[in-house]
């Protein structure tokens, strides 16, 4: 009823006659019924005969079409309304579609976890909410999209439709909206910059340079640098050279990231997007539609997943190397019951995980530099270190792209910028400063470890790097176990980040929401148990894979459809790039693959 009194409301106040209203899935004619539209400024669709009949019985001078909704349909229409759900069962391309056109919208969608009475009956469902993308407000059972909002954000029907506004520049005589002072003034006037999108959000003047660049370094302290040291041993050292490739490679496309966001800001804008929902998926969807949106959001939840998974697997591998008595089937049944507890935390504690991630890194780091000192002072620090070796450059290039992937996160950093043109310098001082660090660290690890350098280094900390047995004195059992521990919390505490983005829309296709969690802490306990010897497998190919697509192809690719006046030889060099990815995605995946089979079998292929 909350809706239905806005709208008589901003009938009477603000919708002069001349404005012509598209009714999308008119039905029976409630709209006509709860607002006094003429005829001549009133077009009913619907696929229902019986329907459409019992209209025109009540209001049989208002046009209406026997037909399911179109694009053709948006000419010279000025308010698109759809009330009480029929648009849930549009296409979704198609309401992308009506959203970006410039027409005056207000839709009301079902909620995700609202059937309506013909569901069971009705061989047509409708489309689940998430799969629109778009930002909502919530009435009752029904899920409302509109861009008519007023500054204290109430809902409201402007003066004039975008496209209206273009016919009044040469036909001031065009626009028949009727000023009526109150609201209407301050609608002329509504500004959609991001101070108004970025309300609720924090600080609505931004992040500054400094504080983007702290926020970027402490995105880039991720899982990976805890297997980059084993990149070094793969590799050898002359491998400095393509992870600092991959560093300039990266920054780049970090670059590119808010040079893409940039190109859809006006659009986003129009569609009333807020800043914090303006993510991949959206990109991908502005650029190449529905399929673009799927293949977008679908790169991001196998990089979320993999991240997850590889995380829980060098964890649970900590916990084993600590308590060697542990048996399997005890492990899987702890690695189950922890996944379950914090996939069920909430998103409020996120904060206060992060801290406690954070607080554990400067542990680890502590007791890397005292072992390191150590094995100096005993003369037992490694000798064995190789310049180069061909065979596992691909793999470790997959690590270095996992450890500098924060695109994802790059996309919400970019929206949050006070002045978004630093963006450029931003990127580049981040990712230069955690190259250097990364750098220094993973070829100090290889310096003292070798090649008895472990999957995951915090395992060689107090312990000797010959048969990982520990170094004299008391200290240095307790500071191995002190770093086992802390790389456990380290990435215990990213699980529930990671995991509420793969379980929404999970939890969405199924009724009640817990058993998705219980199945999705059972599969991935079930994967860490299989997987339990391979986390630096499943981490080069989940940087060789998802991310490659992510950090290279996809953001390439969406600059040449968003883009038009590139030139030839701008184009060129993405292509260029788009084509040298995805043959190193195949090239570096075979090439992971026979290594890791080559390491299960014992064999020798370098």
């Amino acid at each position: 009823f909350g809706v239905l009194l806005i709208l008589v409301c901003v009938q009477a106040r603000y919708l002069a006659p001349g404005c012509k209203v598209l009714d999308l899935g008119c039905g029976t004619g409630l709209l006509l019924e709860l607002l006094a539209l003429q005829p001549e400024d009133y077009i009913g669709i619907d696929p229902s005969e019986k329907m459409l009949e019992e209209l025109q019985s009540k209001f049989p001078e208002h046009e209406t079409k026997k037909k399911a909704f179109g694009a053709e349909d948006l000419e010279d229409v000025d308010v698109a309304v759809s009330i009480f759900g029929p648009i849930s069962y549009v296409d979704p391309d198609l309401v992308f579609q009506l959203v970006s056109s410039g027409v005056n919208y207000f839709l009301m969608f079902y909620k995700e976890d609202y059937r309506p009475v013909t569901y069971d009956t009705c061989q047509v469902h409708p489309y689940p909410f998430q799969r629109y993308n778009l930002p909502s407000q919530d009435f009752g059972s029904f899920s409302v999209v509109t861009n008519l909002r007023t500054p204290d954000g109430s809902l409201a029907f402007p003066r004039q439709s975008l496209r209206r506004a273009e016919r009044a520049k040469t036909d001031p005589s065009g626009v028949k909206f009727k000023p009526s002072g109150g609201l209407s003034a301050e609608l002329e006037s509504y500004p959609s910059d991001r101070a108004v999108l970025l309300k609720g959000h924090g600080n609505a003047k931004g992040s500054s340079l400094g504080e983007t660049i702290v926020t970027m370094l402490n995105a880039y302290m991720g899982s990976g640098i805890l297997v980059l040291p084993y990149a070094w041993k793969q590799a050898g050292w002359l491998f400095v050279l393509p992870f600092l490739a991959v560093a300039m490679m990266m920054s780049f496309t970090l670059w590119l990231t808010g040079t893409l966001f940039r190109l859809v800001d006006a659009r986003a804008n129009e569609m009333n997007v807020p800043m914090v929902s303006r993510d991949w998926g959206m990109l991908g969807q502005m650029a190449f539609g529905r399929c673009g949106q799927l293949l977008f959001s679908g790169c991001a939840l196998v990089d979320l997943y993999g991240g997850l998974l590889s995380g829980v697997i060098v964890a649970s591998n900590q916990l084993q190397f600590l308590f060697p008595s542990l048996s399997a089937a005890v492990l899987s049944v702890g690695c189950f019951g922890v996944l379950l507890i914090l996939v069920c935390v909430q998103a409020r504690h996120f904060s206060s995980l992060a801290v406690v991630g954070l607080g554990s890194m400067l542990i680890i780091l502590s007791c890397l530099l005292i072992t390191g000192g150590e094995l100096v002072a005993l003369g037992e620090a490694a000798e064995d270190q190789v310049m180069v070796n061909w065979a596992g450059l691909p793999p470790a290039a997959g690590v270095a792209i996992y450890t500098f992937m924060v695109h994802s996160e790059a996309a919400l950093v970019y929206q949050l910028m006070e002045d978004r043109s630093q963006w450029g310098q931003a990127v580049l001082c981040s990712t230069g400063l955690a190259a250097a660090f990364f750098a220094a660290l993973a070829m100090l690890c290889y310096s003292f470890f070798g090649d008895g350098t472990a999957q995951s280094f915090p395992m060689n900390l107090g312990r000797s790097p010959l048969n990982l047995q520990l170094l004299p004195g008391e200290l240095n059992g307790a500071m191995s176990a002190l770093c086992l521990i802390s790389v456990t919390l380290k990435l215990l505490v990213n699980v529930p980040l990671l995991a509420a983005p793969i379980l929404r829309p999970l939890e969405e296709c199924s009724r009640p929401g817990c058993w998705m969690k219980v199945l999705f802490s059972l599969v991935t306990a079930c994967l860490c148990l299989f997987l339990h010897d391979d986390a630096a497998f499943v981490i080069e190919l989940v940087g060789i894979v998802p991310q490659n697509f992510m950090c290279a192809v996809l953001p390439c690719a969406a600059l040449l459809k968003l883009h038009g006046d590139l030139g030839g030889f701008r184009s060129c060099i993405l292509w260029l790039l788009i084509v040298s990815f995805a043959i190193y995605g195949l090239g570096a995946t075979v090439a992971a693959v026979l290594e890791n089979v080559s390491n299960q079998l014992g064999l020798d292929v370098a």
